[in-house]
């Protein structure tokens, strides 16, 4: 969803997630912020976020990432 900065961008997106949820319980929103990850590497950035707030409700385990998320950043090595 893209617009200037006021123009109501998140506005929509509450009233999609309210109305979405009142039909439907077995639905996870989750809202990423460009902005807030716009100088880091879009990928790991937004699969990090993503991984978090699902370990945050419950809809994952943290443990099954961890070696993912190692690979994703560059901090493992494989020989």
């Amino acid at each position: 969803l893209l617009g200037s900065w006021g123009s109501g961008k998140s506005t929509v997106v509450s009233q999609l997630q309210k109305q979405v949820s009142a039909r439907r319980d077995n639905i996870h929103f989750f809202n990423y912020d460009a902005w807030l990850y716009q100088n880091d590497p879009p990928r790991r950035s937004f699969l990090e976020a993503l991984i978090q707030d699902l370990v945050q409700n419950s809809l994952s385990g943290e443990t099954q990432w961890q070696e993912r998320l190692a690979d994703l950043s560059g901090r493992s090595e494989e020989t």
